[in-house]
């Protein structure tokens, strides 16, 4: 009987080690795959910026003042770093339609040109301007982009938007500009000139006022966001739009306000070439001077 006990538990105990060692063995080629699937996730691109219409694109920095000077400043938050090679478009509102941008600067020395320009012809006192620059040095937080003007004024709003898929080179394709002069829901501008190639991104930006509403881009735009300068009841706002254009093609902007008001608007076209790996995740927020 004794005997009979011992082997019965001899066989448990055989039994308890094999199963120990079969986990053992599960563990170790679970460990593996964690390895391996960890690794492979490390290896994945960067998504693109959440709600980006083009996928190539992010934005640097935003913001506004209703404040008046001959100047306007913004400063780059901390944590968001562009890449040198890529491109910063900006877009410019500020509120004499007789005023001229007279210059663009950053604090590390890239240049910048003025794309387009246009002035509205009504009593809101709109002008906009769009501009460009390719990134020799990057930028990161702390740095300060600032457009100076002919003129002081007193409504002034502005977005930084970096795109990773400009040409290197001559950039700048095609641009046409439109403006209404009476209160109205409806933004057009006239059409470009055909594009010089298949692949390019068309941006349009569009200024409203002097009160509150949104506006919804058609003609195969998307609307990438906007920001406005408020004083005493008045509302300047600036708008940007981008569509990938993917023929040569003559290119019009037209958009829809929620409400009727004086309008001005741009749309300027660029040559891109294959992009470079996407922007990260956004982490850019409102900083002004």
């Amino acid at each position: 009987m004794r005997s009979a006990q011992r082997a019965r538990v001899g066989t448990r105990d055989t039994e308890g080690r094999g199963r120990r060692s079969r986990r053992a063995r599960v563990g170790r080629v679970l460990a593996v795959c964690l390895v391996a699937i960890t690794g492979l996730v490390a290896d994945l691109p960067a998504r693109p910026l959440a709600g980006a219409t083009t996928g190539h694109h992010r934005e640097v920095v935003s913001g506004a003042s209703a404040v008046a000077g001959s100047s306007f400043s913004l400063t780059v938050p901390d944590g968001v770093t562009t890449v040198a090679g890529r491109h910063l478009v900006v877009t410019y509102l500020f509120s004499d339609n007789t005023a001229q941008v007279t210059s663009i600067v950053d604090t590390r020395g890239n240049t910048y040109r003025v794309d387009v320009a246009v002035s509205n012809a009504g009593s809101s006192g709109l002008r906009l301007a769009v501009a460009s620059a390719r990134l020799t040095s990057p930028l990161s937080g702390g740095d300060r982009i600032t457009v100076t003007q002919s003129t002081s004024t007193t409504y002034h709003a502005m977005q930084v938007v970096e795109f990773d898929n400009f040409a290197p080179e001559s950039w700048v394709d095609t641009t046409a500009t439109g403006n209404s002069s009476s209160a109205s829901t409806g933004v057009t501008t006239a059409a470009t000139t055909p594009t010089s190639q298949a692949s390019e991104t068309a941006v349009a930006a569009v200024g409203f006022g002097d009160t509150s509403a949104t506006l919804a881009s058609g003609n195969g735009f998307a609307d990438v966001g906007s920001v406005s300068a408020e004083r005493n009841n008045k509302r300047k706002t600036v708008a940007l739009a981008t569509k990938d254009l993917t023929s040569a093609e003559s290119v019009a902007y037209s958009g829809v306000l929620s409400t009727r008001m004086q309008s001005v608007s741009a749309v300027v076209t660029y040559r891109t070439v294959e992009a470079s790996p996407p922007p990260g995740p956004p982490t850019a927020s409102f900083t002004a001077a």
